[in-house]
């Protein structure tokens, strides 16, 4: 199996922060007129994404983080100091009104990375062992569609669920080592530097904005445009 997904999938680190329980947690929330539970996220191609608790909290992530070239998963995937710090920096930033509630607790974890960014599914060997990768840091969401794809898979049936783009569709490899990790390392450094000078309101170098549209020049639904 690992040698048929090489080079389609590669790895980013995913922080997330939660604040405390704070008395006037509900009352915030309902200033920013956040009532409905949705979770929302920005435009960066290094995405924040958040969501609020029944107790009236915030949970902040912020996706495409690379502790290190991602050739194995360490404890760094799990959590990692500095990048908690960031995350927090940034609830506080995006979120003003919470400066004085302390951060409780924080975590991450790997996520994969497809080509597409979008979820693949195949068969190996005689076609009786299935597999769906590559969910992007959206496992949750369509993980209900991708148990019928599997079902639908497995039972050998031709119906719409096999007849799906993620199942017919050929994933996008990434390019072979020794380039694809210190590769995906610096053109991930690129677009976090863009996204982070574009929310200061700095510019951006031309050698900055380059380097981090190399994957879309390259085919591949990554990165900014």
């Amino acid at each position: 199996m690992g040698d048929l997904v090489e080079g389609l999938q590669a790895a980013a680190h995913a922080p997330r922060v939660l604040h405390g329980r704070d008395r006037a947690g509900p009352d915030r929330i309902r200033a920013l007129g956040w009532t409905g539970g949705e979770a929302i996220r920005d435009l960066r191609s290094s995405i924040h994404y958040a969501r609020t608790t029944p107790d009236g909290r915030i949970a902040l992530g912020l996706g495409g983080l690379q502790p290190n070239l991602a050739r194995r998963i360490d404890h760094r995937y799990d959590y990692e100091a500095r990048y908690a710090r960031r995350v927090a920096d940034d609830l506080v930033r995006m979120f003003p009104s919470f400066e004085d509630v302390p951060i409780e607790c924080a975590w991450g974890g790997p996520i994969n990375v497809s080509g597409f960014t979008m979820p693949f599914f195949g068969a190996i060997g005689r076609g009786n062992v299935h597999y769906g990768l590559g969910f992007t840091g959206n496992g949750v969401g369509p993980s209900h569609l991708a148990g019928k794809i599997l079902a639908a898979m497995a039972l050998h049936a031709e119906d719409g669920f096999t007849r799906l783009a993620v199942v017919t569709r050929r994933p996008k490899r990434f390019p072979p080592e020794p380039f694809r990790s210190p590769g995906a390392f610096l053109v991930n450094a690129a677009i976090r530097r863009k996204d982070d000078r574009e929310d200061a309101g700095r510019r951006v170098g031309a050698l900055t904005r380059a380097i981090a549209r190399i994957p879309r020049r390259l085919g591949y639904n990554l990165g900014p445009r």
